[in-house]
């Protein structure tokens, strides 16, 4: 990537940077929920949770507990595939990390899962998609999970009527920041890219990151969509790996070399 390059918040890397800081964190969950979360018992970032012991682990962009509530947030900057199985799959790893062997059903927290995408994930134009479990025959019966998903598409923006959540999509979706909160968001993308190290994290991250949305974008036009799951998986299990061990130069050549990416995969067993 070219050093003049500006990574923006839609980048995961620069998000994950950004949510670390506790109070800007706790401000976006409040802007695009809409709500109060009141006290914070914990906030982590990269939060790594599984629904059982031998199945696939999330990764959770940002995660917190509040009083009676958990909230995960996630930033989707291209198209992903079955993107309701990926809210499935984080609500199940959310409700088993709540639940305590022997504990009841009526002591799950409230849960609040948000995918924010910088494009339109359902192709309705609509700026905010709230799915809610609800009865066919009886759609007004409240059926009292409290689970909550909320899918944004920034790039409706201008469509939203909250003029708080609108600007903050529209900083999403173009970058230019528009009231306090935007502002500080930037402020803080701004001093992410200004620092050597964390610029030399983005550079590799962001050169695999644009060969597994290419090959992701391939195999989805030919319809193979479980491969594409699998080799996003296997992909982002060797970004992670590379990143954890401060192999960015073997991350860079990878992207650029496939003979050299096979390699690494069979170093890493993937």
């Amino acid at each position: 990537m070219d050093e003049r390059t500006r990574y923006p918040i839609t980048c995961a890397p620069v998000f994950d940077m950004v949510m670390r800081d506790a109070s800007l964190c706790r401000s976006f969950v409040e802007r695009v929920l809409g709500i109060e979360i009141g006290s914070i018992s914990y906030h982590a970032i990269e939060h790594v949770t599984s629904p059982a012991l031998d199945a696939r682990g999330v990764r959770l962009d940002a995660f917190l507990k509040g009083t009676g509530a958990v909230y995960n947030i996630e930033m989707q900057a291209y198209r992903q595939a079955a993107l309701g199985k990926r809210l499935r799959y984080h609500q199940a790893a959310l409700d088993t990390e709540a639940s305590e062997k022997g504990s009841e059903f009526k002591g799950l927290p409230e849960s609040y899962i948000v995918f924010v995408c910088d494009y339109d994930p359902f192709k309705l134009g609509l700026p905010v998609y709230d799915i809610e479990r609800t009865c066919a025959q009886a759609p007004g019966l409240v059926v009292g999970d409290a689970s909550h998903w909320r899918v944004l598409n920034a790039r409706a923006w201008a469509a939203e009527p909250d003029p708080g959540l609108g600007k903050l999509l529209e900083y999403i979706a173009t970058g230019n920041p528009d009231d306090a909160l935007t502002e500080r968001l930037d402020a803080m993308v701004d001093d992410i890219n200004a620092d050597p190290e964390r610029r030399a994290r983005m550079n590799g991250f962001m050169t695999l990151e644009h060969s597994m949305a290419a090959l992701a974008a391939e195999r989805y036009e030919e319809g193979e969509a479980a491969g594409m799951e699998k080799a996003q998986a296997r992909y982002g299990a060797l970004v992670d790996r590379l990143l954890d061990d401060n192999r960015l130069d073997d991350l860079k050549q990878s992207a650029a070399d496939p003979q050299r990416l096979e390699a690494l995969f069979k170093e890493y067993d993937l």
